[in-house]
């Protein structure tokens, strides 16, 4: 990367944080504009972007191959695994789903319903 592009990536986030500090004072008349003209617009504008990015995911999903598509069930399965909440058994050692040992947090699997464990403190 060049020195220039670092230093306009630099300056940028410097105006951002400049421009979000005055957003945010009251007595500002700038922050007051953006009080009145911005905020009532940020709700649906994070609605928008969740639909669209919804609408993406549907469109990526629906003109994938067959074969690589997996299942909705596939994809929890593999977040949970990514961030420890569901191990993989193997050979030896006791399942994650065991009462001898009971996970700190599980995310209830298909056809599950939450239940509260009454043994734990």
């Amino acid at each position: 990367m060049s020195s220039s592009f670092i230093a306009l990536i630099i300056a940028a986030m410097v105006a951002a944080i400049v421009i979000r500090r005055k957003m945010k004072e009251p007595e500002n008349v700038f922050g007051q504009w953006c009080a009145k003209n911005i905020r009532p617009r940020m709700a649906v504008a994070a609605k928008v972007v969740a639909y669209l990015t919804l609408a993406a995911w549907i469109l990526i999903f629906l003109f994938a191959p067959k074969d690589e598509r997996g299942s909705i069930g596939e994809l929890m399965k593999s977040f949970r695994n990514a961030f420890g909440l569901e191990e993989t058994k193997a050979p030896g050692q006791p399942s994650p789903d065991s009462p001898t040992i009971p996970p700190p947090f599980r995310i209830p699997g298909p056809g599950e319903t939450a239940k509260p464990n009454p043994a734990r403190p």
